[in-house]
């Protein structure tokens, strides 16, 4: 993602006027910048990082599982888990 410069004085406008509900081409208008610039302050500093979430991960016991090189070891329950839900929803295609 690039990295857009821009002053402080005017991310903090920018960011007060999307959050009072301003539309951007009206932000746009107001701080002289591009419609594409405007987005890319607004993305960097209203938004936080985006982060798929997976249902496991979300049980800590998950993350005291045994594992290999960052891997988790043959026949833990949770890679055993997902093998026979692999097989399970290809059974079904035959």
């Amino acid at each position: 993602m690039q990295k857009v410069t821009v002053p402080a004085t005017i991310i903090e406008k920018i960011v007060a006027y999307r959050r009072s509900g301003m539309r951007v081409q009206d932000i746009c208008d107001r701080v002289d910048m591009s419609p594409g610039r405007v987005y890319l302050v607004i993305r960097e500093n209203m938004h936080g990082p985006r982060v798929r979430v997976l249902s496991e991960y979300r049980d800590p016991t998950v993350y005291e599982l045994p594992r290999y090189n960052g891997a988790l070891i043959a026949g833990s329950a949770v890679s055993v888990r997902a093998l026979w839900r692999g097989l399970e929803r290809w059974r079904g295609l035959n």
